[in-house]
């Protein structure tokens, strides 16, 4: 492959449009990506958390740990509708109480949460599982009964294959964009150039006429574009000098 500086003026014009263009579809894409990444992140936060909130509600209505136990399905109600989520509840001895399918996957105290069984606390991490999957887990402890002061922890995990899968065709998009653009750039770019240099070929080849028993012709200034008049000025005094 030629180097640059071999490479014709209207080549080098358009692939310079072409890598400026494509830095430009780049950062603008970069930061798109990530701002749809974290609108994503924030929105499976407030599903975990609503659905946390619509938990302790419910937990309240029971009359104790034993009333969980034998009735589990009220409480998975509340996940049933959200796909990719998983719920799992234990006592405080971490004796496994309720559990969606699959939901017993995530080790029992995992994330980390207030060793006082402060209701208060909510932690909420990104997860990954054995096979590669990943997503948003969070847990907290939460209260049986209204008067009660016994406390379960609530874990809740979602998974964000389909999230991810959607960011990794919006990445793909980005990309194809990138190049379609920078490649259609480079052509108009080279057109553009090689039209604009039309006259500089004019001022060439009217050049080239000038031989050595017409020393008196000179190229005319008036036909020049304003960025090669000084050029022109100069070739006219090296005739005059001659």
């Amino acid at each position: 492959m030629r180097s640059l500086r071999h490479m014709s003026l209207a080549t080098r014009i358009g692939l310079l449009f072409a890598v400026f263009v494509a830095s430009v579809y780049g950062i603008s894409g970069f930061h798109l990506y990530q701002s749809l990444s974290q609108q994503l992140r924030e929105r499976d936060d407030t599903t975990l958390l609503s659905t946390i909130d619509l938990l302790r509600h419910q937990l309240e209505e029971f009359e104790g740990i034993d009333a969980v136990r034998s009735d589990p399905h009220r409480l998975l109600d509340f996940v049933i509708g959200h796909k990719g989520m998983f719920l799992t509840i234990r006592d405080s001895e971490e004796a496994l109480l309720v559990a969606s399918p699959k939901g017993g996957a995530l080790p029992p105290g995992d994330p980390p949460v207030a060793e006082n069984h402060n209701p208060d606390i909510v932690t909420i991490r990104d997860w990954q599982a054995h096979d590669g999957k990943r997503g948003r887990v969070l847990s907290t402890w939460a209260k049986v009964g209204k008067e009660s002061s016994r406390v379960l922890l609530i874990v809740a995990r979602e998974d964000q294959e389909e999230t991810a899968a959607g960011l990794r065709a919006h990445l793909e998009d980005l990309l194809w964009t990138i190049l379609i653009g920078a490649f259609t750039t480079a052509i108009f770019g080279y057109i553009i150039a090689r039209r604009g240099l039309q006259s500089l070929r004019a001022v060439a080849k009217t050049a080239s006429a000038i031989t050595a028993s017409q020393l008196g012709e000179r190229l005319r200034v008036e036909d020049a574009p304003p960025e090669l008049k000084e050029m022109v000025h100069a070739f006219n005094r090296m005739l005059d000098r001659l």
